[in-house]
């Protein structure tokens, strides 16, 4: 199995994943020969890609009747007072997005998957946070970075107060719901 991100810090920081080769790679641009491959999966960055080269790509190292599996997610569920903070954090923040991340806040709903479409089952992801997890977790993002970059400080210190306030305990634990949004298709 290979696993590819054109970030080398993001590879550095998946560690050696047994039976799994990492390559710093473009998605557009992979080193593998072509038809060599049964399954591509992309996640939570489709929206970055750029989509026609991608294409291309999934066509040459896809072995005819491969699978091409994309999925992404944009808001967390956790308790509607939670929830309401988070959406308040998300107007903040909005317009520091880049622009491809428009197609993720949609849900890929205007995606243009140029393959033979199968069946999406509408998955959902979870995790279990503490307020500091979800504190990290936020920073993460893109617009997150992008206004620690141009204000100089934390994004979190917006919300803060609220965010706090509607948590509790900041070492109660709190299950995060993703619902996942992509597409299956069939390359041919």
């Amino acid at each position: 199995m290979v696993g590819t991100d054109s970030s080398l810090r993001q590879l550095s920081q998946a560690g050696a994943i047994s039976g799994v080769d990492l390559v710093c790679a473009a998605a557009e641009v992979v080193p593998l020969r072509d038809h060599c491959v049964d399954l591509i999966i992309v996640s939570a960055a489709l929206h970055w890609f750029d989509r026609p080269r991608f294409y291309a790509e999934a066509r040459r190292v896809g072995r005819p009747g491969a699978i091409l599996a994309v999925w992404s997610y944009y808001r967390s569920r956790i308790e509607p007072a939670i929830d309401a903070v988070l959406e308040r954090y998300e107007e903040i923040v909005n317009p520091l997005w880049p622009p491809g991340f428009e197609l993720n806040r949609s849900g890929y709903r205007d995606l243009d998957l140029p393959f033979e479409p199968l069946p999406w089952p509408r998955p959902e992801a979870q995790a279990s946070m503490r307020l500091a997890d979800l504190h990290q977790y936020v920073r993460t993002w893109s617009a997150s970075q992008a206004w620690q970059r141009a204000h100089g400080t934390d994004p979190i210190d917006e919300i803060r107060a609220d965010l706090e306030r509607a948590w509790g305990d900041p070492e109660m634990e709190r299950t995060v719901h993703w619902p996942l949004h992509g597409a299956i298709a069939r390359i041919r």
